[in-house]
């Protein structure tokens, strides 16, 4: 059994599954029950979260200054050392509904991965800061970055701010979720605070 304190996890289509874990790096486990990736042999030790894209291959985010990595059947590939990509710690990451991977990060931003291109966004681009908590995506396909100072989104290609009238609400978002009626919850430092129903415009 793996030890150490799950971050994240995953299960592709085919039922193999990726656990991360603090400090102890992750596990990967075929549906069969043998294991692909094991224990502490391959970085990063301190992973933030894992992927799986459209082809069924895991991803796996470092906070441990390692950048992301493509899990293949024997070996972890460090797309940080191949692409140069600058984001180092990882805080979470999602494959778009049209296969495109974005990761965030930090203290860097955060970037998109799509057929080996990478765009980067930081507050150059338009993020209200490079801190961010989390990533995710709507139904109506724009991306969300939850940071350290405020609520963004990605649609067409240009990022966009949220302004909150409730000035209770701590500028440190956590996460964001739309539900059925495509209305937007967000947690904050504080907890659940609000529910958003016209903060896209």
């Amino acid at each position: 059994n793996p030890v150490g304190l799950i971050i994240d996890f995953a299960f592709n289509s085919k039922g193999d599954l990726i656990i991360a874990k603090m400090n102890h790096g992750f596990f990967c486990i075929n549906k069969d029950g043998s294991a692909m990736l094991g224990g502490g042999t391959y970085a990063p030790q301190n992973p933030g979260c894992v992927v799986v894209d459209k082809n069924d291959d895991f991803w796996v985010g470092g906070r441990d200054g390692t950048g992301i990595y493509k899990v293949l059947e024997d070996t972890a590939y460090n797309y940080r050392a191949a692409q140069g990509i600058y984001c180092h710690d990882i805080t979470d990451g999602i494959c778009a509904e049209n296969g495109d991977l974005y990761f965030s990060s930090i203290a860097d931003g955060a970037f998109r991965l799509s057929n080996n291109e990478i765009t980067y966004f930081t507050t150059n681009e338009g993020l209200s800061s490079n801190a961010i908590n989390s990533v995710s995506e709507d139904a109506d396909g724009r991306i969300w970055f939850c940071t350290e100072n405020g609520l963004n989104y990605l649609e067409n290609n240009t990022l966009k701010s949220v302004s909150f009238s409730d000035s209770k609400i701590p500028t440190n978002i956590m996460g964001i979720v739309q539900d059925a009626n495509r209305n937007y919850w967000i947690t904050t430092v504080k907890g659940l605070k609000t529910r958003l129903t016209a903060c896209v415009r």
